[in-house]
């Protein structure tokens, strides 16, 4: 008995599906085993009617050295993405000096500093006028706020900026935050993966810290949007250092 025509075209259909879905396999496998950015996911053949469904890979399948890229592989462009934004940060305030506008002079400086000596004011940060969420909202308390100043006062020790320090602090600032974007992007890009897909990474983990952290001084203490935001357009700067360093140096 003959088979019937529809039955050799539904044979000769899936024979077909069946030899796309098995070279597709095979050049995403051998992708895999390459380790590039799209090596993560493989195409498999459903049950019914063979199409191509991406499915992404459980790390435990992954071969080990796919998996993650150690924090000790990325010891360099930790140190020179650090090297690279502390440069580029001196020469913003330095060179393109537009955040000297940041900070304005008080008025008749020299009397107000003459009468802040007596109080004794030790380093730290202090809020005027100062209350308690009890007594916020009390008829004097109101009536001090409506007279003003309100704000925020930072005390430092008396004594010439100590620049060395808050240089080497920043420094150290740079590293930490190198040392995380190499945590994260490490556990999320595979070893030879391309520029831009570690570039994308990197450059997010960098942009988190740099360019959003400065918004909650606009948010919270008062700070002008003007200085917050340019701040914001540093750490947008700094990211994309970060991100080209890690991109360049990526293991390959």
């Amino acid at each position: 008995m003959l088979p019937a025509r529809g039955d050799i075209f539904t044979e000769r259909a899936l024979a077909r599906t069946t030899q796309r879905v098995a070279t597709a396999r095979a050049f995403f496998t051998q992708r895999l085993a390459e380790g590039t950015a799209r090596g993560d996911l493989l195409l498999t053949a459903t049950s019914f009617g063979g199409s191509l469904t991406p499915k992404f890979l459980h790390s435990s399948l992954l071969p080990r050295r796919l998996r993650m890229v150690p924090l000790t592989a990325l010891l360099l462009p930790i140190l020179l993405s650090a090297v690279i934004v502390f440069v580029a940060s001196s020469l913003i305030h330095m060179v393109l000096k537009y955040h000297q506008s940041d900070y304005r002079q008080l008025p008749e400086e020299d009397k107000l500093l003459a009468a802040l000596r007596p109080a004794g004011l030790t380093p730290g940060l202090y809020h005027f006028p100062f209350c308690t969420h009890k007594d916020m909202s009390t008829p004097a308390m109101q009536e001090k706020y409506k007279q003003g100043p309100v704000g925020f006062l930072t005390i430092y020790p008396s004594a010439p900026p100590a620049m060395p320090k808050f240089l080497g602090m920043w420094f150290a600032y740079c590293l930490l935050i190198g040392f995380f974007v190499a945590y994260l992007t490490g556990h999320t890009v595979a070893p030879g993966a391309h520029y831009l897909a570690v570039f994308r990474v990197a450059g997010t983990a960098a942009f988190l810290t740099f360019a959003l952290g400065p918004l909650v001084n606009g948010i919270w203490k008062g700070q002008p949007w003007s200085v917050a935001l340019k701040e914001a357009f540093d750490g947008f700067i700094y990211s994309l250092l970060v991100a080209g360093t890690f991109g360049w140096l990526w293991p390959r």
